[in-house]
């Protein structure tokens, strides 16, 4: 007879031929890269070595720090603009988001409240060197450039915003007349 509560989906139970003891073996899902003598090393082995390094990264992030706002980040308000503070925070892929330097968003209308929030973004650059051959490689860029995307949004309820799969919320500021001021501030503040 096997206990099998509260195991996952793919998790493996052995049974082992003398019937007094029962192992559990929990596959995470992660394949890592293994080398030999005589290998042929291509993009793609380089690429899933890279992928696996940084899921396991992510992994610890996610078990060792609670997604939202990890340092700084704090909001503040001047007529018409906030104002966002250099600091760090986590999504809940477990991506670290650095904004190196504060800066500012321009507040639009009069009489208004707007949620603020972050966001890690990725995307590649760096087209590959002038003598590559592209009539025999497909056109490939040779660097993934990380960076920060902060943006504004209109406060649709008087409910606290909350982060999502690809954001973190960092308060809510209001505009009034020609006066601004933050109203609430992300709970991880």
């Amino acid at each position: 007879m096997f206990l099998t509560y509260g195991l996952g989906m793919n998790d493996i139970v052995k049974n082992q031929s003398d019937s007094t003891r029962i192992e559990i073996f929990s596959v995470t899902g992660l394949k890592r890269v293994t080398y030999f003598q005589g290998q042929i090393l291509t993009d793609g082995i380089f690429r899933e070595e890279q992928e696996y390094i940084l899921n396991k990264l992510r992994q610890l992030n996610r078990a060792a720090l609670d997604v939202g706002i990890i340092k700084g980040l704090t909001l503040t308000c001047n007529e018409n603009n906030v104002s966002i503070g250099a600091g760090f925070a986590m999504d809940i892929a477990g991506h670290i988001i650095e904004l190196k330097t504060p800066c500012s968003i321009e507040i639009p209308g009069k009489e208004s409240f707007w949620d603020v929030f972050i966001q890690y973004v990725e995307e590649t650059v760096e087209e590959p060197l002038p003598d590559w051959d592209m009539f025999t490689n497909p056109k490939e860029y040779s660097r993934i450039q990380e960076s920060v995307k902060i943006w504004i949004q209109k406060a649709l309820s008087t409910e606290v915003a909350e982060n999502t799969d690809e954001s973190i919320y960092l308060g809510r500021i209001a505009r009034e007349l020609e006066n601004c001021y933050v109203v609430m501030k992300s709970s991880s503040q």
